[in-house]
């Protein structure tokens, strides 16, 4: 079902998750805050598994609670999901990945090997700003060597 963006509707939610600790784990918005949790316990069930508090506002028109979601995320940083801080953390980091696998392919090493890497060393100097502590493994730490 498609949801109606025009301001004349308020069928939009805005949502917060919150693990034990009272800390903010995600923001989001949708028209259909449960159907979308159902989708976050497929997508980031780690995250999901952490969440012991849902608060949930709205409804408001699309345009409103995008502004709100987005005003959320650049001030209350939640621990997962996009926020503006990582996002240029994110860019910082893959310019730097794909420096040092061009370094290393010209010196010859194999394009996944370098990727595998040049992504390992980068933890130690642009951490995944993207990860949580909720995230499983990704595909790329099964690549062999």
């Amino acid at each position: 079902m498609m949801a109606d963006k025009s301001d004349g509707v308020r069928n939009h939610f805005v949502y917060r998750y919150f693990d034990a600790a009272g800390d903010l784990l995600y923001v989001g918005c949708s028209h259909r805050p449960a159907i979308r949790w159902a989708e976050h316990k497929t997508t980031r069930p780690g995250v999901c598994a952490a969440v012991t508090k849902v608060k949930i506002s709205g409804p408001y028109c699309y345009t409103k609670a995008r502004e709100i979601e987005r005003a959320a995320i650049r001030t209350e940083h939640p621990l997962c999901g996009w926020t503006p801080d990582k996002q240029r953390e994110k860019v910082l980091r893959s310019k730097w990945i794909d420096e040092r696998i061009s370094t290393l392919r010209a010196d010859g090493v194999p394009y996944f090997y370098a990727v595998k890497v040049a992504v390992a060393e980068a933890e130690d100097v642009w951490p995944d700003p993207m990860r949580s502590p909720y995230d499983p493994p990704t595909a790329l730490s099964q690549i062999p060597a």
